[in-house]
């Protein structure tokens, strides 16, 4: 970007900013007025009317918002989510104050962002857009790309109202005394206000995007004349919406090839002893290409996603042509699916405000504090949202979405010389679904100030043990899912032997599953060479009957695919991983699961778990189980032993499998971490076990 275009987009900002605040006095006065709707601040009728009619879609972008009043008037009038996006920050400020005094808060999403925020909206969000008085007055290069990225967040057939000052010919502004640079640009004290084109010269800029419906003209009030334009636009459709994929991606003959992309958008905000330390949205893409000749991987890993052609020859360029290659026994075991699923379209993350985030968060913080033996309290709000799409030489098209959110709190406690390092978060798929957590986080941080004042040491022995369903899931994961990821067998005739299908390795009532189809933290629809999930028994009826692949390793045991091959993002090449593995529940409730072991103990949760052949888990908080009830709480190191004699020992299950959904942390495997997984169970009770 050059210099002058800097320039006159920071001088716009800047006087738009100061035009569109409102001091607190003026406000308490609009309060007071009884000022009832957006119809008294409109410029125009013709342009209220036009925006009321957007009151019909679903989702509206009012871009360049000032006051905000046609987001408002979009939302009273049916819009249930408008978002109001303007560059100035107190535009986006009044916007924000307008829309709660005409009731419409609820609906009214004010952003400040410009161009840099356009750029992170998902493609095809909006099925109505909204900009007066704005691409003509900011530079041609900017107006442009406005316009460009309009039309890639526009929905298939959306509606566009453009409104526009009246043209200023040549022979006008030298009548006014106005100076026109290159014949259009007019400025009025150093600053950009106005960059004039005919009716027919909009139009054109308009054409690669938006076909023209209608151009009405309409005057400010107390205007004489009737000069200025309103265009109704209508974004183009697509007609083959998969052609641009098939004709951007040219795939060879003679090789396998696979392209995986990923849209990622996150957002973090963090608070240390209630000091903001971090608070940013990210939003990156990227392209991981690989192609097989039969002998050897080629693979690249690339941010640029609009070349990917010319990534793709490179990597043709560096393998052998193989004209066999539809023959040879891995490529033989890829699925080739087409299918487009999408769970979070209408509830993404991406459309909620930072500030409704970081609002969400803070009603939490001071609930840590009622404790008075809380101390460094700190909390964070995390999501992501992830569109991957998938392509194959073979044929596979694959799109779908990925969404979680979630809320983490940590502590120290002390009293005294009792001290207790705390904890609670709460993980979803929805942002609503985060909302009226206080009784369950106050609820925990009783307990676990209660725990600390009043847990016993434990007595060291072997006890029948109950674990939680979160416990479980953990167990499960770090002793026996990752032995059933196959890749570690691949060259370990012993572990091969060791984990034979058909041998008898745990209870008769234990089943384990791997699965990506839960919604969740390890949802996983299909993975990453395009392998559809599903419900895949590692352990069933305490036989053990099945491993995890990917398609390498599936074909090197001459087994069925299990859609296990992930990757933490693009760059990386997908390795055999977990999704939600989980214990599958049994037939007892709670109480019966307790009632027959005289002196045991119940681990309801945990720090770490780690574990092989021989596993380790070191409880959080753990209770005493006595003549069939639980009792005091009690100080627990490790609870540890052997994987398949601990899987044999495994004698009672509740019902109902909860899993866990941890919005922090992850699972790692060579150096890609940390990848997100689920786990989880019923209540388990395993009759004896070493506790420490």
């Amino acid at each position: 970007m050059n210099e002058k275009l800097l320039q006159d987009n920071k001088t716009l900002v800047e006087f738009w900013d100061g035009a569109f605040t409102i001091p607190e006095e003026e406000k308490q006065a609009i309060r007071e007025s009884g000022m009832s709707g957006p119809e008294e601040m409109a410029p125009s009728e013709k342009l209220l009317k036009a925006a009321a009619e957007l009151g019909a879609r679903k989702k509206v972008l009012d871009l360049g918002c000032g006051t905000g009043w046609a987001a408002c008037a979009a939302a009273k009038n049916g819009c249930p989510f408008v978002t109001a996006s303007d560059p100035a920050p107190h535009a986006a400020e009044t916007a924000r104050f307008f829309a709660e005094i005409f009731g419409v808060g609820d609906r009214v999403h004010a952003v400040c962002g410009g161009n840099d925020w356009l750029r992170t909206v998902p493609d095809r969000t909006y099925d109505g857009l909204f900009l007066s008085n704005v691409i003509d007055t900011v530079p041609p290069e900017t107006a442009e790309e406005i316009l460009r990225e309009a039309a890639r967040v526009a929905a298939e057939d959306a509606e566009i109202v453009i409104g526009l000052n009246y043209w200023l010919s040549p022979e006008k502004a030298a009548e006014k005394g106005i100076e026109l640079t290159d014949g259009r640009a007019a400025y009025m004290d150093g600053i950009l206000r106005l960059v004039s084109r005919t009716d027919e010269e909009w139009a054109e800029l308009f054409a690669p995007y938006f076909t023209v419906e209608s151009l009405e003209y309409y005057a400010w009030q107390g205007e004489p004349e009737e000069k200025r334009r309103l265009f109704r636009l209508r974004k183009k459709k697509n007609e083959n919406p998969n052609k641009e994929n098939t004709e951007m991606i040219r795939f060879k003959e003679g090789y396998y090839a696979d392209i995986r992309i990923e849209d990622r958008f996150r957002t973090t905000i963090s608070y240390k002893a209630g000091v903001l330390d971090e608070m940013k949205t990210r939003n990156e893409k990227q392209a991981f290409l690989r192609v097989y000749d039969g002998k050897l991987w080629y693979y690249a890993s690339v941010t640029d996603v609009d070349h990917l052609q010319k990534t793709l020859d490179g990597l043709y360029a560096a393998a052998t042509a193989n004209p066999d290659i539809l023959e040879d026994p891995t490529v033989k075991r890829f699925e080739v699916n087409r299918d487009k699923l999408s769970s979070f379209a209408d509830r993404s993350v991406r459309d909620i405000p930072l500030a409704k985030k970081q609002e969400l968060l803070l009603s939490y913080l001071p609930i840590l504090s009622e404790e008075p033996a809380v101390t460094l309290p700190e909390g964070k709000y995390l999501d992501r949202n992830s569109e991957f799409r998938f392509l194959s030489s073979l044929g596979a098209d694959i799109a779908y979405d990925y969404q979680t959110c979630g809320v983490a709190f940590r502590f120290s406690m002390a009293e005294g010389e009792k001290k207790f390092s705390g904890s609670w978060q709460r993980g979803a798929t929805r942002f609503e679904e985060l909302i009226g957590l206080d009784e369950a986080l106050r609820a925990s941080i009783r307990e676990q100030a209660y725990f600390m004042r009043n847990s016993v040491p434990v007595d060291p022995g072997k006890y029948p043990v109950v674990l939680s369903p979160c416990v479980a899931g953990v167990f499960a994961h770090e002793s026996f899912g990752h032995k059933s990821e196959s890749d570690f067998m691949l060259s370990d005739e012993s572990m091969k032997a060791e984990w034979e299908l058909g041998k008898t390795v745990g209870s008769p009532i234990l089943s384990i599953v791997d699965s990506g189809e839960k919604l969740g933290v390890g949802y996983v629809p299909y993975d990453d060479e395009g392998t559809r999930a599903r419900k895949n028994y590692l352990i069933k009826n305490g036989v053990l009957t099945g491993r995890l692949h990917s398609v390498a390793t599936a074909a090197a045991f001459d087994e069925g695919l299990t859609g296990n091959a992930r990757a933490i993002d693009c760059n990386f090449e997908p390795i055999v991983r977990m999704t939600s593995t989980y214990i599958e529940g049994g037939e007892l409730d709670f109480d019966q699961l307790i009632a027959p072991i005289e002196k045991g103990y119940y681990i309801k949760d945990y720090k770490h778990g780690s574990g092989m052949s021989t596993f380790t888990i070191a409880p959080d908080l753990a209770y005493e189980i006595v003549g069939g009830k639980l009792g005091r709480p009690v100080q627990i190191s490790v609870i540890t032993g052997s994987v398949f004699e601990t899987l044999a020992l495994i004698d009672g299950l509740t019902k109902d499998v909860e899993l866990e959904f941890h919005i922090t942390g992850g699972c790692g495997k060579m150096e890609q971490f940390p990848l997100p997984v689920d786990n989880g169970g019923p209540f388990v009770r395993v009759s004896e076990m070493n506790v420490q």
